[in-house]
């Protein structure tokens, strides 16, 4: 008895000592080791719960996935490596803000400078490039006489608003002429003309500059009628960019020699002081500039033109004919403006390529360079 009871003591102890190792086999005793380097995480197909793994490999990512997920339904997601401290608050999770499936994102940076630089788009100018120059009253002296065409002149265009950037104008021009002695031109020539001016946008980029601008160019020694001419722009802009803006159109200009011109070019402005005007065939470039004690800043700028015109006249032998006197011009000029936005300009030029030509073919002529002078005031 004594030895069968030792016996059923043996076995009931090694049945009580199996049933603790069994569980502790199966699952071994897990060492914990430091978060020294770096964890790897599984972004789940489940909204808001991503699942940490040591870099140890003991902890398995099966082990924290909801039960109506397998590992299978893991992707990995790479990520910057989280400090021992972040690790370590997390407790082996990281609550992750379910995406917004609803709106696609938006790149912020370049939102941003989308807003920027349609804050910085150069406003359409003022005045026309190529042209039309409203709002001015002007003298000019073209140097010239005897065998040599030359004349003063006195111009104003007067402007009646009907908007921001709409309107009406009206003009005159009076040309003192002096030479040549070769041929038979009149004393003098006028100009009388209306218009109508619209510049603006049709979207963010796209924009229009239309004139029109009717009128008659004669010397009034009866054969008026035949000096009626109708002259226009039109003009499309594309801005390219905060500080490039393409232009192209066509420029109406009803002379006898030059009907229609083409108009292209760049706008370029970098910054507030300084503008290229590279469109043909008026090319301009100004920059900000200070002269002296001036409270405000005056305008230099460097111009290319192409002059001339064309007038209904009588010759001396009383027959009607049509005078068009071309020129090409580069001159520089300044002006101030002052407290009431009116601006005073003065402006020297070099005047070449100069010919004088006649519908009727007779006395045309060409001339030598000359220059030229100009000053008024814009308003």
């Amino acid at each position: 008895m004594h030895e069968s009871g030792m016996v059923a003591l043996r076995a009931a102890v090694f049945c009580w000592g199996a049933l603790w190792i069994a569980p502790l086999a199966a699952h071994p005793p897990r060492t914990e080791s430091p978060l020294t380097v770096a964890s790897i995480g599984y972004q789940l197909d489940h909204p808001g719960v991503r699942h940490v793994a040591t870099v140890d490999g003991q902890m398995e990512a099966s082990e924290r996935l909801p039960p109506r997920l397998s590992t299978a339904d893991a992707r990995p997601v790479v990520e910057p490596p989280l400090t021992v401290d972040e690790a370590l608050a997390a407790e082996g999770e990281v609550l992750v803000p379910p995406p917004d499936v609803s709106q696609p994102k938006l790149d912020a940076a370049a939102t941003t400078e989308w807003l920027v630089e349609q804050a910085a788009v150069p406003p359409i100018p003022e005045q026309p490039m190529v042209g039309f120059e409203l709002h001015r009253d002007a003298a000019t002296w073209l140097v010239g006489n005897g065998d040599d065409f030359g004349f003063y002149s006195l111009e104003g265009v007067s402007t009646l608003n009907l908007g921001r950037l709409e309107g009406t104008f009206s003009g005159y021009a009076v040309h003192f002429v002096g030479g040549p002695i070769q041929t038979d031109m009149p004393p003098r020539l006028f100009e009388l003309f209306v218009g109508y001016r619209a510049i603006g946008d049709l979207s963010a980029r796209w924009g229009y500059d239309v004139t029109v601008s009717p009128g008659i160019y004669t010397d009034f020694e009866g054969h008026a009628h035949q000096g009626w001419r109708i002259r226009g722009l039109g003009l499309a802009t594309y801005r390219w960019s905060a500080a490039t803006t393409v232009v192209l159109g066509v420029a109406c200009l009803d002379r006898e020699n030059l009907d229609v011109l083409p108009v292209g070019g760049l706008v370029i402005q970098p910054n507030s002081f300084t503008r290229w005007e590279l469109v043909f065939p008026e090319p301009r470039v100004s920059t900000t500039v200070h002269l002296g004690n001036q409270e405000r800043p005056s305008r230099l700028y460097l111009r290319g033109q192409l002059g001339g015109g064309s007038w209904a006249i009588e010759r001396d032998s009383d027959a009607a004919d049509i005078a068009t006197y071309q020129d090409l011009r580069a001159f520089v000029g300044i002006s101030s403006e002052d407290e009431d936005g009116q601006s005073t300009f003065m402006e020297i030029g070099y005047v070449f390529d100069r010919r004088l030509e006649y519908r009727s073919g007779i006395g045309d002529m060409p001339f030598d360079d000359t220059i030229m002078f100009r000053s008024g005031v814009r308003y």
